[in-house]
């Protein structure tokens, strides 16, 4: 895996974490 592969990885794994607890927390409010 190069540099690149590894950084879109990291940024994809946080912005999926991000968008799955702005989902959470709106759809328990």
């Amino acid at each position: 895996m190069s540099v690149g592969q590894v950084l879109t990885a990291e940024l994809l794994a946080f912005a999926l974490v991000i968008a799955w607890k702005f989902v959470g927390s709106d759809r328990r409010c």
